[in-house]
């Protein structure tokens, strides 16, 4: 079986297919776990899930749907319970990841809307066609793909846009914090630009609170990561960012030795 690496939180929907869910618990090994589930389906967790794993999470809860076909309970009943437990867990951003493997239509709208603020990766079994390549994997004798997927790395444009905006009105603490939100939730490569994103806003804070030194040692290291992230395709925009981040790290450079002993 294909192993990854530990993760933090496991949400996992399961209707009536606990083998998958004893696999993709397995591979997932989570520290802690919660089931989204109907009332029928505690038994089976009991019976054919909770046996069949391997390393018992440290914490493991369930959230039970009485309409798993209905969204507006599904998201009602999630979006009351499922924040609280992972503060409780001391979940952050990004170490969330969501199993809608065993999900009802209704039950997979809910989850992905409730828990986008916290998830980092969605992941799926689906049933493999014929001749299909990926991550493939036998389960009771039936063939699956694994897939998985962040839909931050998407929905990363839409805060980075925000993020601008409030650069562009000096909120320079406030875009730090949401560049730095958004950077927990990509994916790995994604990580570095919203880091330098922060960081530069970090940096034009500390030169309007006269922190020369400290704003042109930022200026330098974000260039450095802007210039790495066009090289490897980065958002569309980026390379004409460059020649005015360039100029304004020269001027905080020359700035601050004239300023500063």
């Amino acid at each position: 079986m294909a192993q990854d690496q530990p993760v933090k939180a496991l949400v996992i929907a399961l209707t009536n297919h606990a083998a998958a869910a004893a696999y993709s618990i397995n591979r997932l090994q989570p520290d802690s776990l919660c089931f989204v589930l109907p009332e029928g389906a505690k038994a089976l967790v009991e019976s054919e899930v909770q046996p069949k794993i391997e390393h018992m999470p440290r914490r493991w809860d369930w959230v039970v749907i009485a309409e798993t076909c209905e969204f507006v309970g599904c998201y009602q009943m999630l979006a009351r319970t499922l924040p609280e437990m992972l503060r409780t867990w001391d979940v952050q951003p990004g170490e969330l990841v969501v199993d809608v493997t065993g999900a009802t239509a209704a039950m997979l709208g809910a989850l992905t809307v409730v828990t986008m603020p916290m998830s980092s990766r969605i992941v799926s079994l689906v049933p493999a066609r014929e001749g299909q390549e990926g991550d493939r994997i036998d389960i009771a004798g039936q063939p699956f793909i694994w897939t998985q997927g962040n839909l931050w790395d998407e929905e990363a444009s839409v805060s980075r846009r925000e993020g601008c905006e409030l650069f562009n009105r000096r909120l320079f603490a406030a875009a730090a914090k949401l560049f730095r939100e958004v950077e927990a939730r990509v994916s790995g490569g994604q990580k570095p630009l919203y880091r330098a994103f922060a960081d530069l806003a970090d940096g034009y804070g500390l030169w309007e609170r006269f922190h020369y030194r400290q704003a042109s040692g930022e200026a330098e290291d974000c260039l450095k990561a802007f210039e790495m992230a066009s090289l490897w395709g980065g958002p569309p925009g980026l390379t004409s960012l460059l020649p005015p981040i360039k100029a304004n790290a020269g001027f905080l450079k020359s700035s601050s030795s004239i300023l500063l002993p």
